[in-house]
């Protein structure tokens, strides 16, 4: 079985990374684990990286000063293996850089992507002033889930890593059903081996918790949001967390932060978009309606093309979300920086209140 590389497979998938990443860098044993420390920003890999940025590729000023210390060590407490999830392999944290834990952002990667080439490249991406949102927000703890690797109905005997399967991502309306199965078990495994231990971490403040994806990851991150119930949820975690249907700030999640995705099944009512997955979780509408949700989107997209972001976009405010929509002329399939890395800082800012340190 042949596993597709990021470059050999761009022509065919949406991948949740820039075109124009640096090449893939390999270890020259690639089951051999790979522990990387850097000064507040720490990882564990069970695989090595898809490229770990250089001095000359760096714009976050902060990672330019620490980029030199990068040195293996055999410590492994930043390791979160997510062996329960469905082909996962490991879970990159970005852990505050100081004593408090005031937010947590769950960062789901694009296909053709991993954890480890987003953890990698995340740093990279900057605001007007050269700082990542790491930067901006150090009380924010980051996470980045894998999904692992996945099969392509179209190319049989072929897997790549994605969330879930689709067979032409330039006509997402055909056999749209083959994304079905995978979105179900990717939502249900982010909900139940991600969202809940985070949310534990946070002593059950849902509204501290934001969901965050790259093209297919932020589709993936769209669909957990419609999918929890909170009051469910909180019991399961037996923490003191039932939540008043009139108490509106806490009956939400933190926000919902999708770049260059697109919403899977788009063009129908919430029932009818959860039924699609059938997992029977979720009822009501309030979460949906009170938790504040931003999407961005580069008109010149050359895979997710701009309409079926538009689509993300009219699909949550037909479901009553407050939605903040960013469009920028150019900046193809990735994260515009520095203009879209400061409007996110803005709406983290403003709309999740998170505290913002420069």
């Amino acid at each position: 079985m042949r596993k597709w590389s990021r470059d050999g497979f761009a022509r065919h998938c949406d991948l949740g990374a820039p075109l124009h990443a640096p090449p893939q860098q390999r270890s020259a044993d690639p089951s051999t684990p790979l522990h990387v420390h850097l000064p507040q920003f720490q990882l564990q890999l069970n695989s090595a990286p898809n490229h770990i940025p250089t001095k000359s590729t760096m714009k976050s000023k902060t990672l330019r000063k620490i980029i030199a210390h990068l040195s293996p060590t055999t410590t492994s407490e930043t390791e979160t293996e997510n062996t329960t999830m469905p082909l996962a392999t490991s879970t990159c944290i970005l852990p505050p850089s100081g004593s408090n834990h005031s937010h947590t952002v769950i960062f789901l990667h694009g296909r053709g992507s991993t954890a480890s080439a987003l953890f990698s490249e995340f740093p990279q991406c900057v605001d007007s002033s050269g700082y990542s949102l790491a930067e901006i927000f150090p009380s924010a703890r980051w996470v980045f889930p894998s999904s692992g690797l996945r099969p392509l109905a179209r190319w049989p005997g072929e897997v790549i890593s994605q969330w879930f399967d689709t067979w032409d991502i330039s006509r997402l309306e055909q056999r749209e059903e083959l994304q079905t199965e995978g979105l179900r078990e990717s939502v249900s495994a982010v909900i139940n081996h991600v969202v809940l231990p985070e949310v534990a971490l946070l002593g059950g403040k849902w509204e501290r918790l934001v969901l965050a994806g790259v093209s297919q990851g932020g589709a993936t991150a769209g669909h957990v949001l419609l999918n929890l119930n909170l009051d469910q949820l909180g019991q399961e975690m037996n923490l003191n967390v039932n939540i008043a249907a009139a108490d509106t700030q806490r009956n939400r999640i933190g926000g919902l932060m999708t770049f260059c995705s697109r919403m899977p099944f788009p063009n129908r009512a919430l029932a009818e978009t959860r039924a699609v997955l059938g997992l029977g979780t979720a009822v009501g509408d309030e979460v949906v309606k009170n938790t504040p949700v931003l999407g961005q989107h580069c008109v010149d997209d050359p895979l997710v093309r701009i309409e079926y972001g538009r689509q993300f976009k009219e699909a949550f405010e037909r479901f009553g979300a407050d939605v903040t929509w960013k469009e920028y002329a150019t900046g193809g399939h990735w994260i515009k920086s520095p203009e879209g890395i400061d409007d996110a800082a803005a709406w983290l800012e403003e709309c999740v209140g998170m505290e913002r340190k420069v």
